[in-house]
């Protein structure tokens, strides 16, 4: 009986997401505060359309959102990215999500005081996007320094998964907030979640150890900045492979996810 066990146990681990990594404390911290950012991302996501509509009652508006959140991505997730390979990735990701949470008060402040004006609310969606813009590149670059090699899949599914899994639950739950307090009261209240659960994501860094970039290897030259970012795009085009799944890629973001 347990010889025909084992085998059938392996093959159902095969197919079980891999839960090694949460073994490792600094992971696990780290893991478990970006799923509460992410569902609190989520919540604004859904809140920040909703207030935007209130206040002008014009589509085009609402349109004009996705131009304040892309258009810093676009920019400053190149830069952010380069400044990660450069910088003590501890401390870039600290910067980006302070200014991540100054940017959820901001919204949290600009929905309280009920003055909300359109152009107030595209800054502040501006301000958020290129703080998470900046802070993205460190958050995904830390991965290889909190587990060893052999867990680094493991641990890049369960990022994957809790993501997915925060994107589906988020505005599920956004949708009960406002069926339940409201327009009104509902958009204080989605902010404030949203920030109150950025703090776990806060929390799980600032214990972080630091993270200096990796001494170069011999006869390399560290470049940082606009020069950086020119190499990374040169080894692209060398690449058709990685060129080939980075355009993929794009067309999947830009025409799935129309937020």
């Amino acid at each position: 009986m347990t010889s025909l066990q084992t085998p059938r146990g392996r093959a159902a681990r095969r197919w079980a997401i891999d839960l090694r990594p949460l073994r490792v404390p600094a992971y696990r911290r780290i893991w478990l505060g970006n799923t509460l950012a992410m569902f609190g991302f989520q919540l604004t996501a859904v809140a920040v359309p909703v207030e935007m509509y209130a206040l002008t009652g014009d589509s085009l508006w609402v349109g004009l959102l996705g131009v304040a959140g892309f258009a810093p991505l676009l920019v400053f997730g190149l830069w952010g990215g380069a400044v990660a390979d450069a910088r003590d990735r501890r401390r870039v990701l600290l910067a980006g999500s302070a200014l991540l949470w100054a940017s959820m008060l901001g919204l949290l402040g600009h929905a309280l005081f009920g003055t909300g004006h359109p152009v107030v609310l595209l800054a502040l969606v501006t301000v958020h996007s290129t703080a998470f813009a900046i802070s993205s590149p460190a958050r995904s670059a830390i991965l290889p320094r909190l587990l060893p090699p052999e867990l680094l899949p493991a641990g890049a599914t369960l990022n994957f998964t809790t993501f997915t899994a925060a994107s589906v639950a988020g505005p599920l739950v956004a949708g009960l907030i406002f069926a339940a307090f409201g327009e009104g009261a509902g958009l204080p209240v989605a902010y404030a979640l949203d920030a109150v659960l950025f703090t776990g994501l806060v929390v799980a860094t600032v214990r972080l150890p630091a993270m200096p970039p990796a001494p170069p290897v011999e006869g390399e030259a560290r470049r940082g900045g606009l020069a950086s970012i020119l190499d990374g795009f040169r080894y692209l085009a060398a690449t058709p492979v990685l060129l080939l799944s980075f355009c993929i890629d794009l067309i999947a973001m830009i025409l799935a996810m129309p937020r």
